[in-house]
């Protein structure tokens, strides 16, 4: 990993904005190449001048959106077949899909806005959203709000961290972690509240 870390950061450091839209396309459909990375060193990059901030930004989200729409090409159009044949490529097994099925089915297009806001389910929840057939509008739409949000996030902690934007990673996943949890406790309070309104019919 240590390895395909400095790699990216060679690359990014020469090729610049394609280099960060390639490698978040790579990220999106299931590669292991970390996007807190990525845009936390295109950060760093804007802090000492040699990228500009709105450049990156509009790379992050370029890659962001194409390599989503991609993943849920695949999951779209290569149905069971594909999952059989190459999920483990992509860290795809049915039963990761049966468990995101049941989400995606049940919240929708919150799932993939929470969802994309989670370092690993971020990468991996595409395929199971286009596998589903999950209405390809409505994933656009929450994908494209979801990857505003990350990679402006990620690229501003990496340009004020300046030459400390490895922290960049742990703060992502402590980030994460805050989510998850008022995410648990919205899901908890939703259906406390469903079963109270029950309670009174």
């Amino acid at each position: 990993m240590d390895e395909l870390i400095g790699r990216l950061i060679e690359y990014i450091s020469i090729w610049g904005y394609p280099a960060i839209s390639l490698a978040l396309l790579l990220a999106n459909v299931g590669m292991p190449i970390p996007s807190e990375v990525t845009l936390g060193f295109a950060g760093f990059l804007v802090f000492t001048g040699q990228l500009n901030f709105a450049p990156v930004i509009i790379s992050g989200i370029t890659g962001e959106l194409m390599g989503a729409c991609l993943a849920y090409a695949i999951g779209y159009y290569g149905g069971t077949a594909f999952i059989e044949k190459y999920g483990h490529v992509f860290g795809i097994t049915f039963r990761k899909i049966e468990k995101r099925r049941f989400l995606l089915e049940r919240y929708g297009a919150l799932t993939i806005f929470f969802g994309r806001l989670l370092p690993v389910v971020r990468g991996v929840i595409a395929i199971p959203a286009g596998f589903i057939k999950l209405d390809f509008w409505v994933f656009f739409l929450f994908t494209g709000f979801s990857s505003v949000i990350w990679v402006v996030l990620l690229v501003y902690m990496g340009q004020m961290l300046g030459e400390n934007w490895r922290q960049v990673d742990d703060i992502g996943y402590g980030l994460a972690k805050a989510i998850l949890i008022m995410l648990v406790l919205g899901i908890i309070a939703y259906l406390h509240r469903k079963k109270k309104v029950r309670g009174f019919r």
